[in-house]
């Protein structure tokens, strides 16, 4: 049972962050206790949705084209918006104003873009060669940091961590 309530929220969540319109939405989401505080999540006819849970520290400033790290802040005593996707990767024509005819920007009424996003481009970038150039498997890193926050938090979601399934 926890492996196919966590294998349909893992498909419905890489789903949502594709086109959080097309899901029908219940009112009145499930709402988690974790390690950082509580999130508020939603419900689509296959399950419960929880978008943009952080688990890693922005890489941005200092952290820029450096492995990632951790999340480890609270978010507590809020609760966090697990109904709304993370930023999209910075992309040219994503203007709150945009006609986005093929959905390939961020579901958010403002197309909120930023470094701090999961994959795309600038995951897989590579700058050159020296000391502190990029080499190119950040995108990777970070997948591999996902799972380890799935692992740690999975059973505040009613998961088994010895049974997640990677897709997508």
């Amino acid at each position: 049972m926890a492996t196919t309530t966590i294998t349909q929220l893992l498909v419905f969540t890489a789903l949502v962050t594709v086109n959080v319109g097309a899901l029908p939405t219940k009112p009145d989401g499930p709402i988690v206790h974790t390690r950082y505080g509580d999130v508020w999540g939603m419900y689509a006819e296959e399950g419960a949705i929880f978008l943009g849970l952080t688990f890693g520290v922005p890489p941005v400033g200092e952290l820029r084209w450096k492995p990632p790290q951790a999340y480890n802040k609270f978010w507590a005593p809020d609760i966090r918006d697990g109904t709304v996707p993370g930023p999209a990767c910075p992309q040219i024509d994503c203007r709150p104003d945009y006609i986005d005819y093929q959905y390939t920007c961020n579901r958010d009424k403002n197309r909120t873009q930023s470094e701090d996003c999961l994959l795309g481009a600038l995951g897989y970038l590579v700058t050159g060669e020296g000391e502190d150039d990029s080499m190119g498997n950040y995108g990777t890193l970070d997948q591999m940091e996902a799972l380890k926050w799935v692992q740690q938090n999975i059973a505040d979601f009613g998961g088994d961590n010895d049974k997640v399934t990677v897709i997508g």
